[in-house]
């Protein structure tokens, strides 16, 4: 019987969990600063020892999240004189610009994950990555000649 094993038994027994959890939160409540580090050690541990698991849940999570914010958004280029509905074509852009969302969001995931919390906000929109980058460039959309 392995280590992670015999802990999974011991804390099917009963009184062992809630006996756990209480150690833990007097040790969390007597150093915090020793328990964050410790935390944070862990944590390192575990992704350096299961990199590959991490990032392809990480990556799914992603796609999941991407996925929905295209559905929420109509699941097509919002641009009047284009008709792309390929989801890999498809960008989250900022209908009046601006980067307010970005200031902790460390990666698309946050952003998706971000979008997703807050409730799918109109201020965003779905463009293809021809119209977003006219969009930027141009007064006006080289597809149906109408102001962005």
């Amino acid at each position: 019987m392995t280590a992670a094993e015999r802990t999974r038994e011991w804390r099917q027994r009963p009184g062992n969990a809630e006996r756990e959890r209480a150690t833990k939160a007097a040790k969390r409540e007597a150093d915090p600063e020793r328990w964050s580090a410790q935390k944070r050690a862990s944590s390192k541990r575990y992704a350096e020892a299961h990199r590959a698991e991490v990032r392809a849940k990480a990556n799914a999570t992603r796609v999941e999240l991407r996925e929905a914010a295209i559905l929420a958004y109509g699941g097509r280029c919002n641009c009047p004189g284009c008709h792309v509905h390929h989801a890999e074509l498809l960008t989250v852009d900022h209908v009046h610009g601006g980067a307010r969302h970005r200031q902790n969001r460390r990666s698309t995931r946050d952003i998706y994950r971000w979008l997703q919390k807050s409730g799918y906000p109109p201020e965003f929109q779905l463009l293809c990555g021809s119209c977003n980058l006219a969009k930027s460039d141009k007064a006006a959309c080289p597809l149906a000649g109408v102001e962005h």
